[in-house]
């Protein structure tokens, strides 16, 4: 264990559920690198698997685990480590994923060279039936400013990957901002998280090293096909949605506006596609009110201006079913 808090420049946060066969090689990968000053807090977020055995099984000075008695969340989780962490940054690795072996170089290579409230580096992706990796799309160029101007030059890049996994974050700034992930979303909760981290931080740095490997599982949570999970990820949409406006209510500068437009139009068009495939009659009505009750209808038609003509007339179109399809199922449910 690290003996003074003042020694620990890094606390990398590990959640993890039901991951039994997987959280060796993650914290095999953490370890092998190791530096004296990080530390690393493993939360077991009510694993009903062997998880919690796995992560016993390891002694290392660096090594915090905690157990939490039900399944919250990734967002919970993630939040509980937050708060009990020491260390000056953060970062955040799934517990099915592993890193590289210049992983702890890089980020204090970065940290020293440059100092910034907000950091993000590269991904490879893996795959476990043997695939050549490739890597996750991101920048090939280094970049410091500020944080609205990095999310500027990601969007012009045409590079969509907001995951918490790629950053390495000032821990007193997200404390004191209460930049904290969102616990009432099920899915896209780091994209929102990365979102408002990154337009918040009055400094950021990207470093064009890939330093993480995001391994493909078919069975993960974002993979899940059932009726169920397509619902969950409407109403993670609509509260994503909701944030969004207002992000965008806060920020002054037209074009990231536009970019929070731009990006919640699209995430309004993955939820339409999601209830497509629900059958349904009762969950597709449902995912229909989240979304009206999230205001994706005016979000879309104030937004819509932002897109390419073609995808503007897919935003009026799909506000305009929006607003039809839940007429229609508030007047059938008056008439029964």
């Amino acid at each position: 264990m690290i003996q003074e808090d003042k020694e620990c420049w890094l606390s990398v946060v590990v959640t993890a559920y039901n991951v039994e066969a997987w959280i060796p090689r993650c914290l095999d990968s953490l370890l092998q690198g190791w530096l004296p000053g990080v530390e690393i807090i493993v939360v077991d977020d009510g694993s009903t698997d062997g998880t919690a055995a796995q992560v016993r099984q390891y002694e290392h000075q660096a090594l915090r685990p905690y157990l939490l008695p039900r399944n919250g969340g990734v967002s919970a989780a993630r939040n509980f480590a937050i708060q009990q962490a020491r260390g000056t940054y953060l970062a955040f690795v799934d517990g099915d994923d592993t890193v590289a072996p210049s992983y702890y170089e890089a980020i204090q290579a970065a940290l020293q060279a440059t100092p910034a409230q907000f950091y993000s580096f590269e991904a490879f992706n893996f795959f476990p039936d043997g695939r050549e990796a490739t890597p996750v799309v991101g920048l090939d160029r280094s970049f410091q400013g500020k944080g609205a101007e990095l999310l500027e030059l990601m969007h012009r890049c045409h590079v969509h990957s907001f995951h918490c996994w790629r950053v390495v974050v000032e821990r007193e700034v997200l404390l004191a901002k209460g930049w904290l992930f969102p616990e009432e979303l099920s899915v896209f909760e780091d994209m929102a998280w990365f979102l408002m981290t990154c337009l918040g931080a009055v400094s950021a740095c990207h470093v064009p090293a890939p330093i993480y490997r995001y391994w493909h599982r078919s069975n993960s949570v974002i993979n899940q096909s059932t009726e169920q999970s397509r619902l969950g990820r409407v109403h993670a949409v609509a509260g994503c949605i909701q944030r969004l406006k207002l992000m965008q209510s806060e920020v002054t500068e037209k074009r990231v506006k536009q970019i929070l437009g731009n990006l919640g139009c699209h995430l309004c068009f993955s939820a339409f596609h999601q209830m497509k495939r629900i059958a349904s009659i009762e969950m597709k009505t449902r995912a229909r009110c989240a979304l009206w009750k999230s205001g994706a209808a005016g979000f879309l038609l104030h937004n819509g201006g932002y897109l390419k003509l073609r995808e503007q007339v897919r935003a009026y179109k799909r506000a305009l079913q929006l607003c039809l399809a839940v007429v229609t199922s508030c007047r059938s449910m008056r008439e029964k």
